[in-house]
């Protein structure tokens, strides 16, 4: 049982740092968020179920980059490129030079990289405030689904939440005013 704890804490630590690298490989090739997306979920399922996650970093990293672009190349191949899309920002100019689109999905990517940032020094700073974020706004259970979950009351997790709600605020308040 201890192994398995320790591949799926390994998985999550991959997952949190590559993801985003592996949504940007998808999205060069597809120029779809969505469709990026997807490729990444299949990108780290195939890890999970395929490699030896004690293998360093930077192997698994080469190997999900080059599987992220493989598997959206497949997806063109497959005809995958057009879609229609009823997005009435598509086509028009935005931030860079980028249309309103691609712009809207560079966003949201750096948005998501936030996030993992946050969890990742969160996690390291305090992992109990971590579990109880995790499975409140990440897992979508609820405060007394979390507290049983955890061996705690509902009060006690909602303290550990708005203490790491406040510790977060505190030290990356800064970085997220300066990026608006």
């Amino acid at each position: 049982m201890h192994v398995n704890r320790t591949n799926e804490e390994r998985f999550t630590e991959l997952f949190w740092k590559y993801r985003n690298l592996v949504i940007s490989i998808a999205y060069r090739r597809l120029r779809d968020l969505n469709r990026a997306e997807d490729v990444c979920q299949e990108t780290f399922l195939r890890l999970f179920t395929s490699l030896d996650l004690s293998q360093e970093d930077e192997k698994l990293k080469g190997w999900l980059m080059v599987t992220a672009d493989r598997l959206a190349l497949d997806i063109l191949k497959k005809g995958g490129q057009y879609r229609e899309v009823l997005d009435p920002d598509i086509g028009t100019v935005g931030r860079n030079g980028m249309d309103k689109g691609e712009a809207k999905a560079f966003d949201q990517i750096e948005q998501a990289e936030l996030c993992g940032r946050l969890l990742s020094s969160l996690r390291e700073h305090n992992r109990g405030q971590y579990e109880a974020i995790m499975h409140t706004y990440c897992k979508g259970m609820g405060l007394a689904e979390a507290g049983k979950h955890l061996g705690m009351t509902y009060s006690q997790i909602a303290n550990r939440i708005q203490r790491g709600k406040n510790w977060l605020r505190r030290e990356f308040r800064e970085e997220y005013e300066q990026d608006k």
